[in-house]
């Protein structure tokens, strides 16, 4: 079972492709979670509106590589904190991109 989600189904800054979504697409993921803690670790400090959205990002994306891995408690808490900074943001769309990865989550 394909557990990426179509292209617009992502969030919309993991729409345009980066190296990081490659590293998931090649079998990468411990890499790519690497990664994101990093961004996590550098974004939280701030503040602004850019700050939070790259949070919502790593999030689902640190959600998928951690489904990937058959990490579905850690991935579901990733989903959550999605969910959660998607509704402080007003962002219906990645609301219901999260329901959706958290309902995937308790498929397997």
């Amino acid at each position: 079972m394909d557990r990426n989600p179509p292209a617009s189904h992502a969030p919309a800054e993991a729409r345009n492709g980066s190296s990081l979504s490659q590293l998931e697409a090649e079998g990468f993921a411990d890499q790519a979670l690497d990664h994101y803690r990093g961004c996590l670790a550098i974004t939280q400090a701030g503040s602004s509106p850019d700050d939070t959205r790259m949070i919502q990002q790593a999030n689902f994306r640190m959600g998928k590589a951690y489904q990937q891995l058959g990490k579905i408690d850690e991935a579901v808490e990733c989903f959550a904190a999605f969910a959660d900074s998607s509704a402080a943001l007003g962002d219906a769309e990645n609301q219901g991109i999260a329901e959706a990865a958290l309902a995937e989550c308790y498929e397997t």
